[in-house]
């Protein structure tokens, strides 16, 4: 929901007004460079990325429509930076087999969705807690790009199936369909590489 004042600064940005760009990427920025960080493979490449979607923001500003979520505005850019940044490396998806369970990819999004809010069940089990974060983080960041994309939207920016699509602009089933392989490869990775069972 757009305040009075952002909904001002975003008119005065689509008419050219560089003073309430600079005001919107004060309250913006932080926010979608760590967006644009839990994509890519390092602070570099974030900080490449992270500029040309401020020069992209700038650039197609005349095609924002008032009545979208300019956050989500945002995040669409910043993924399709990400995307072209990466796209020599991204045209051949990884297809599995075999699927996993139902109870098993309840089970991961709910280790996700652990890992996003940062949040430790006592204080005896915290550092085990900050290390299986750091292992999901790390295993997260191995993904291919489109599905280590709807991870992060979907467990970091909790964002619905259909906000995803918007961002994305990978149709409803498509979104469904990444998130569940990229289930099934963090579940994998876990159980092979990291003895977790059971997530």
């Amino acid at each position: 929901m757009k305040s009075a004042t952002e909904l001002i600064l975003i008119q005065q940005m689509v008419r050219g007004n560089h003073q309430a760009f600079e005001e919107l990427l004060n309250n913006y920025s932080s926010h979608l460079y760590n967006f644009i960080n839990k994509l890519v493979k390092n602070s570099d490449e974030a900080a490449d990325i992270f500029q040309e979607t401020l020069l992209r923001v700038w650039k197609y500003r005349k095609k924002f429509s008032l009545e979208k979520d300019f956050s989500n505005w945002l995040l669409g850019i910043a993924h399709n930076c990400c995307r072209n940044y990466y796209r020599p490396k991204i045209f051949q998806l990884f297809s599995f087999s075999s699927l996993l369970s139902e109870d098993d990819c309840e089970d991961l999004s709910f280790t996700l969705q652990i890992v996003a809010d940062g949040q430790a069940k006592n204080p005896e089990k915290e550092l085990l807690e900050k290390e299986h974060q750091e292992t999901i983080a790390s295993l997260i960041k191995q993904l291919p790009l489109p599905y280590r994309t709807v991870i992060v939207l979907r467990y970091r920016e909790e964002k619905s199936y259909e906000e995803i699509a918007e961002i994305t602009g990978y149709p409803l089933g498509t979104v469904k369909t990444y998130l569940f392989r990229a289930h099934k490869i963090l579940q994998k990775k876990l159980k092979q590489n990291h003895g977790i069972p059971g997530i």
